[in-house]
């Protein structure tokens, strides 16, 4: 599989989450974090695009909200967070919703593990910084990896930034901090998709 399908990210805390139009075009006025309506998928809003997660928190569509145009790569859905155990063992959300105390909260919720992922809205990105991690009894969590985000925008693909984009459309993820760290994890290869990611196309 060729890597320019994969926007990856994989890290511990925080992230910016970024879609622009490929042409400068005026920045849309920053709304709600996130949109829930009943039957369909919770939406983050990013700039010019709406992520959708499935009730698992997994990522069911990157689409771009001027056009409707829906950029996740066919049949290749996967959980927004997850984390990594101590014994190995990728542990992926079974469900996600909204946390009763901070509506600004997205609770990720594993069979060993729970993530609490702040979402802030800004005019052409979002935020998501994980504020919380809850293991169960005795479960060692050895880091947490954001996606991958797969994509069918593959004309331009950032090496060392987390970007794609072709004439219409840029997608991208971008640590915020030193605790995040862009890229996948080579240890980590069995998830997500790294086994089948070319290093240079």
């Amino acid at each position: 599989m060729d890597r320019r399908n994969f926007l990856i990210a994989g890290g511990v805390s925080s992230l910016a989450l970024i879609a622009t139009p490929a042409l400068a075009q005026p920045a849309a006025a920053a709304g709600p974090a996130f949109t829930e309506q009943a039957g369909r998928p919770l939406r983050i809003r990013a700039g010019f695009l709406s992520l959708g997660l499935d009730p698992t928190g997994r990522v069911v569509e990157l689409k771009d909200i001027r056009t409707g145009t829906d950029h996740l790569s066919a049949g290749k859905s996967l959980p927004l967070v997850s984390v990594v155990l101590g014994d190995g063992k990728q542990d992926a959300p079974t469900q996600v919703k909204v946390s009763r105390r901070d509506r600004h909260v997205l609770v990720f919720s594993g069979d060993q593990a729970t993530v609490e992922v702040e979402v802030v809205n800004h005019a052409m990105y979002a935020t998501l910084e994980v504020v919380g991690l809850d293991a169960a009894p005795g479960v060692d969590v050895r880091t947490l990896l954001w996606g991958p985000l797969t994509t069918s925008v593959t004309d331009t693909v950032g090496e060392a930034v987390g970007v794609v984009r072709d004439s219409g459309f840029a997608l991208g993820i971008t640590p915020l901090n030193d605790k995040t760290v862009g890229g996948w994890p080579k240890e980590f290869d069995a998830y997500g998709f790294g086994s089948e990611v070319k290093s240079k196309p």
